[in-house]
């Protein structure tokens, strides 16, 4: 009987360890999902992550409270926002920030390249005119960039340097659309090539512009 006893209470004991062990276990992977995500939702770049084109190259309809942060991380983190609306089959740019553009407009405000790439943002009747950029170039303190991205999400009308900013008396701020529905479109691009500096055919490699990506927002 004492011996019936003693094995009854061993299969107990090892029954007993053997779902603590499988609870542990079941704790310890429900903690490394916990940290995995955590740690990917600290990543920046995971935001990139939720973006990638599809064949269409739109990616997915989003609101006013995902364009936001994005445009404020733009100037930063050297990538490109576009905001955009549809007339008919024709997709009309609203705002562009673009740190390359905006330096570009700051050295050459009357565009005195006659670039054509850069027309429409010294052109003062146009959406996107970009008032000299006195934002862009060499603004390392972000502040007047951040007072650009101010005054066209809320409206607000401000000068900076002697430039007149009037995002809302011409309608073309963001709030304006807040109710909105936005197409999230993203694109990425090497900006490196090679250009033919001679005439007996020899061709020299430009310097790497590294990765260029663009997110476009098409309000719906």
């Amino acid at each position: 009987m004492e011996n019936i006893s003693e094995a009854v209470y061993m299969g107990g004991a090892a029954l007993l360890f053997i779902v603590a062990f499988t609870i542990t276990l079941m704790l310890f992977g429900q903690a490394k999902n916990t940290t995995d995500a955590v740690l990917a939702a600290a990543d920046k770049s995971s935001y990139y992550q939720q973006i990638q084109p599809n064949k269409t190259g739109v990616t997915r309809k989003v609101g006013i409270e995902t364009v936001i942060p994005t445009i404020y991380r733009y100037f930063q983190e050297g990538f490109t926002v576009r905001i955009c609306k549809r007339d008919g089959n024709v997709e009309k740019e609203l705002q562009v920030f673009d740190s390359t553009i905006e330096g570009r407009i700051a050295n050459d405000p009357n565009n005195n390249s006659g670039s054509r790439d850069l027309e429409k943002y010294v052109d003062t009747s146009s959406a996107v005119y970009m008032y000299g950029a006195p934002w862009g170039n060499g603004d390392t303190n972000y502040s007047n960039t951040l007072k650009r991205i101010n005054a066209y999400i809320y409206g607000e009308d401000i000068t900076i340097g002697t430039s007149e900013i009037q995002y809302k008396s011409k309608n073309n701020y963001l709030m304006n659309d807040e109710d909105k529905t936005f197409e999230e479109s993203y694109l990425e691009y090497n900006t490196s090539g090679r250009y033919k500096a001679d005439g007996f055919g020899n061709w020299y490699s430009i310097i790497d512009g590294g990765k260029k990506v663009i997110v476009t927002y098409t309000v719906q």
